[in-house]
């Protein structure tokens, strides 16, 4: 396992190393776009200059090599851990942090605007006093905000209230630190985020197996999508997941409500994890005597996992107007989004393409009810999470395998580690299409 562990970190820090000679032109060239200013910025924030640029040839041919590389790497490491091989938790829970700490702070955040969009959608809030609910980057334009070069699309926010408040509260803190400090933080936290994940993944993964807990733990803590997409990116995704996981760590320790409460934290991240509610309420009244009790249970359950968004939504809320972002993502056609459509109208749009989301979840929620077992809720948004990245936005961002694979490397038997193979497959063809331009995505 050590020679899979040291070849994905390795190639993990070179590919970071090489975003700091991206070429200008180089976006044109992938899937996701890349954030070239990114570089820019954080060179001259630590430098007062930026650096040479690379061709644009070798910079992709040496970003697929490492990106290869990192993924043997992790592969050697599974395959070792699933012959017994085994590395000392704390050493990997060390070097974990070791890799998120540096990729957040030294690696130029080029391979997404997202940790720009929640540093301008908290700036909204905190320097210029907009509802980022209901206001866009063209006001940050208008106002001359210096984030607002880095965003693009104009759209209020489509994040829950939980994932503004933790925002506001970054940008407050750092306000004179400036912009950079501001994106560091939010990168920095998902490399807390990661360690987190990592610790909770390895709990579940105790509850089923103990002998594998610790093979969990270095699975998702060194996986180099995790890495890329948590501390390196700064996606929000990573720190959602993280709390799923938590909560099916303490569900499955038997504090329901105490699990209900984190999953309530998640949701108010991104509203996705709301799939899983009626799944926990079931999970939760199963465990009382006596139907009333179990009822009562599961009304509980709803209430603190609905609690933290509630909360959140108060100081924002302005009406059907507040869900204005999350109904144009959903639609993924602004001209839809009507404030006079009828909500029945409105429903019915959104399952004309969206059907085959609804059986699965109908499928998975009667095999919950009938055979399910002990923490089987957790596979079951496994499955799930895999069709709603393809079914809720126009394109499945490799980002959102965050959300199956999380829970899928938690339990190793044959349907897990083919599901988790799945995943996998589909991370390295996503990650590739950093470089790569996928005509089919």
């Amino acid at each position: 396992m050590k020679v899979g562990t040291a070849l994905c970190a390795v190639s993990l820090l070179a590919l970071a190393a090489l975003q700091h000679g991206i070429p200008e032109n180089v976006a044109l060239l992938t899937t996701w776009g890349l954030n070239v200013a990114g570089a820019a910025h954080l060179q001259q924030t630590w430098t007062g200059h930026t650096w040479p640029r690379l061709d644009p040839g070798l910079f992709i041919v040496s970003f697929r090599l490492l990106l290869g590389t990192a993924w043997i790497g992790y592969a050697l490491l599974l395959g070792a851990g699933l012959r017994g091989g085994r590395l000392d938790p704390r050493r990997t829970l060390l070097l974990v942090g070791a890799l998120a700490g540096f990729l957040a702070l030294g690696c130029p955040p080029t391979l997404s605007q997202d940790v720009y969009a929640y540093a301008g959608y908290a700036r909204m809030q905190v320097l210029h006093g907009l509802n980022p609910y209901l206001h866009t980057p063209a006001d940050l334009r208008a106002r001359g905000d210096e984030v607002a070069k880095f965003l693009w699309w104009d759209l209020p926010s489509v994040y829950g209230p939980v994932w503004l408040g933790v925002s506001f509260g970054v940008v407050a803190v750092f306000r004179e630190g400036g912009l950079w400090w501001q994106v560091a933080a939010f990168r920095l936290l998902g490399g807390v985020a990661l360690v987190g994940a990592a610790l909770a993944g390895q709990a579940v993964a105790r509850h089923f197996a103990p002998r594998r807990a610790d093979l969990a733990l270095a699975a998702i803590g060194l996986n180099p999508l995790f890495l890329i997409e948590g501390p390196m990116s700064g996606h929000n995704d990573l720190p959602m997941a993280a709390l799923v996981l938590a909560a099916g760590a303490l569900v499955l320790k038997g504090r329901d409500l105490s699990g209900s409460l984190v999953l309530g934290l998640a949701v108010g991240i991104k509203l996705v994890p709301l799939v899983l509610v009626p799944w926990l309420m079931l999970a939760s009244a199963r465990r009382c005597r006596g139907r009333t009790a179990g009822l009562g249970r599961a009304l509980l359950v709803l209430g603190l996992v609905l609690l933290p968004t509630v909360i959140g939504y108060v100081p924002l809320w302005e009406g059907v107007e507040t869900f204005t972002a999350q109904r144009v993502r959903l639609h993924m056609d602004w001209d839809l989004v009507r404030p006079d459509m009828p909500l029945l109208q409105e429903v019915r749009l959104l399952l004309r393409w969206r059907w085959p989301l609804v059986v699965i979840y109908a499928v998975l929620s009667i095999w919950l009810w009938r055979q399910g077992k002990e923490g089987d809720w957790l596979t079951a948004w496994a499955v799930l999470a895999v069709a709603l990245m393809f079914f809720i936005v126009d394109l499945p961002y490799p980002w959102y395998l965050l959300w199956p694979l999380s829970a899928s490397l938690t339990r190793w038997d044959r349907f897990h580690v083919a599901l988790s193979a799945a995943c996998l497959g589909l991370a390295v063809i996503g990650t590739m299409g950093y470089t790569v331009a996928w005509w089919w995505w």
